[in-house]
């Protein structure tokens, strides 16, 4: 009550002061709720916490909750689909889905407050939450698949593959469900590291290599090894150069590759290497970037997961931001608003709260901007005018000054249009009386 800022539960310590003014805290008087809908909100939160922090046996994976979030959502909206359902209550469906199913390449559990917010939305109960159990059909649809592979009964059918139809030689990538946009879907890639092959399942648990090569390989053959300069063969090409040797005669600089591995270990991006000047032709580069060597590394590496963003100081130092632009009267640009914050402009326009910010403080500024233009050419106006008091004007004389186009004036500003008219009608009039 001191402050009057908030503060974070994990910042209380045992003194019982406020992080920022040091206030005892023991000392706040109470102050009224007054609001109806907050008492009833915060008497439901209590009640949920309290069958939480009760003796509760119950105990639930990720997959196991987000596959009763699923099943609730699609039990409250039977009447249009499971993704427009998610859209409905503002839950990501395919990040739902993926912890339903298990697939996430780096585990995650699902918030409490997530949970407990869309329970809210949903007039649902936490004990009915918990006691909700997904049907075998719900399921059967949904989550699992409806035929069982057997993915460690796989090898890789590449002919030119030095360990060709050998089992166990290949190596998940971390990728196990991927729903494309036609509808199909590819479970389980595999990567073979002695050839560079990458394959998935189809939905009928077929094994299907992913990149063409295996489809190019006999395109090729039957053209006994003969360079086409077909475009989709080019990178086909490219990846048989360094292993057909005996079809293709090639030179590989170590000290180039050696260039390159170091280069993607330190996440180095592809568009960047292939800038480098070293290159002599779009061939030798696809050579280099297909090679066992690179793929290799490309399969073995995780991608770095940049670190959450908390998005109410980030609004904090977006609002300081759009402040200082607007003080020093710099041009508001997505871009510029974006990379002054650190964040993506893909990151700002998708962001709900700060992009309508932005949007609000751009506007500002246009019409700001707006104003100013129409008071510099009220002046040109005028100044045109004063300059001319001897002789007749004409309005074109008057276009030709500002340097405008009567035409656009019309549009964005027809209230100079009929100052202009009035203006020289006004200055042609007092000449004639004189």
């Amino acid at each position: 009550m001191s402050c009057k800022s908030p503060i974070n539960y994990y910042k209380l310590d045992y003194r019982n002061c406020c992080p920022w003014c040091s206030v005892f805290l023991g000392y706040s008087s109470s102050v009224a709720v007054n609001d109806d809908s907050l008492i009833l909100e915060q008497l439901w939160l209590f009640n949920q916490w309290s069958k939480l922090l009760n003796s509760c046996q119950a105990n639930y994976t990720p997959e196991e909750v987000a596959q009763k979030i699923a099943f609730l959502i699609h039990e409250k909206y039977q009447d249009i689909t499971l993704r427009e359902a998610c859209e409905n209550v503002n839950i990501d469906y395919q990040e739902l889905m993926q912890t339903a199913r298990d697939t996430q390449t780096i585990k995650k559990s699902i918030h409490l407050s997530k949970v407990l917010n869309l329970i809210t939305r949903l007039h649902v109960d936490l004990e009915v939450f918990l006691s909700i159990q997904p049907t075998k059909e719900f399921i059967s649809k949904y989550i699992k698949d409806k035929k069982d592979i057997d993915f460690n009964d796989s090898s890789c059918i590449a002919p030119w593959c030095s360990h060709y139809q050998r089992r166990g030689q290949l190596k998940e990538t971390g990728t196990n469900y991927k729903k494309l946009k036609n509808g199909s879907v590819q479970k389980r890639y595999l990567f073979c590291p002695h050839c560079g092959c990458t394959y998935f399942f189809d939905a009928s648990g077929k094994q299907v290599e992913r990149d063409g090569f295996l489809k190019g390989y006999y395109e090729l053959k039957e053209k006994g090894f003969k360079r086409s300069g077909t475009p989709n063969l080019k990178i086909i090409e490219a990846y048989f150069r360094t292993r057909l040797t005996s079809q293709y005669e090639v030179l590989i600089d170590d000290n180039l590759l050696k260039r390159f591995t170091n280069a993607i270990e330190n996440y180095i991006g592809l568009n960047q290497i292939k800038e480098w000047k070293c290159w002599v032709s779009e061939d030798e580069y696809l050579m280099y970037r297909y090679h066992i060597d690179i793929l290799i590394i490309k399969n073995s590496m995780r991608r770095k997961l940049k670190p959450r963003i908390d998005y109410d100081n980030k609004f904090t130092e977006l609002v300081k931001v759009l402040e200082q632009f607007k003080l020093n009267k710099r041009t508001l640009n997505l871009n510029k608003i974006s990379k002054a914050i650190n964040l993506s402009s893909s990151t700002l326009r998708s962001w709900y709260k700060g992009y309508s910010a932005y949007v609000i403080v751009k506007k500002q500024q246009k019409a700001e901007h707006l104003e100013q233009w129409k008071e510099d050419i009220y002046t040109s106006i005028n100044t045109f005018l004063s300059t001319n008091n001897e002789k007749m004007i004409l309005m074109k004389d008057i276009y030709n000054f500002i340097g405008i186009r009567q035409s656009y004036l019309l549009k964005v500003a027809p209230e100079i249009t009929n100052y202009i008219t009035t203006k020289s009608k006004e200055h042609n009039t007092n000449l004639k009386r004189l």
